[in-house]
């Protein structure tokens, strides 16, 4: 057993009834939520809701599956705390979107999805058999190619790659509640982004894919200093919207 920190980042939040819980990027290596919290203070306030950031074990001191263990703690938190699965949206970036894709897919499985998933520039197959790895390899200005297999192990440690808790690929989503999923057509992850919205839709879900072109592996974090990173969360931010019930008459 181990205690999971973690941050809450509110910026005009008029609702405390509904919540983001959201899954930092950085490779499963790096990362917390403090590198995030310019971004995510602003979703918080496009949306009005407050957004709850787990620090979640990083390899390579904390092996798979240490990242999805303290992901289905942190959703534990937030139920024992109140908050109604359909007043939950669940939100990450790069490993974080995979993290928070894996997530979804077991909840899926356990018949409690949250009101909705998005996920940017996620990383989903840890097989690494997506063909824009090498198409891309020379124009993802973020993700060097060379580097990603290392990385791979590092998180894994000898694990099976094909795991659903770390490539949400391999994962079943049965009645799946709306999933955003957004990213760039020159990363070297888009083929990690497409095939897995297919395979949600292919199991019935709502699945809606934002391509942009010619931006790096998740812009969305150079909110005010680049007008596509403001755009690209105006979009979530709508998506997030729509998925959570209207409030009630007396909610705060």
């Amino acid at each position: 057993d181990r205690t999971l920190t973690a941050s809450w980042i509110s910026n005009c939040v008029h609702n405390r009834s509904k919540v983001l819980l959201y899954f930092h990027g950085g490779g499963y290596i790096v990362g917390n939520a403090d590198t995030h919290a310019g971004m995510l203070a602003y979703l918080s306030k496009l949306t009005g809701v407050q957004v709850f950031v787990p620090n979640y074990r990083l390899a390579p001191e904390h092996a798979f599956p240490s990242q999805f263990d303290d992901a289905l703690a942190a959703w534990n938190y937030l139920v024992e705390l109140g908050y109604r699965p359909d007043n939950i949206v669940i939100g990450g970036d790069s490993a974080g979107g995979g993290l928070a894709l894996a997530l979804l897919g077991k909840l899926c499985q356990m018949g409690t999805p949250p009101a909705g998933t998005f996920a940017m520039s996620p990383w989903t197959d840890l097989t690494l058999s997506g063909d824009s790895l090498k198409i891309n390899a020379k124009r993802d200005a973020i993700l060097p190619l060379k580097r990603i297999e290392d990385l791979r192990d590092y998180v894994l440690q000898g694990a099976d790659p094909k795991d659903p808790r770390i490539s949400p690929f391999f994962s079943d989503f049965p009645d799946s509640s709306p999933v955003f999923l957004q990213g760039g057509s020159t990363e070297i992850l888009a083929d990690d982004l497409a095939r897995i919205a297919v395979r949600i839709a292919d199991q019935g879900g709502a699945v809606e894919s934002d391509i942009w072109v010619d931006l790096p592996h998740v812009w969305p974090i150079f909110q005010g200093r680049l007008p596509e990173a403001d755009h690209a969360l105006g979009r979530i931010a709508k998506f997030m919207t729509a998925q959570l019930p209207k409030s009630s008459a007396g909610e705060s």
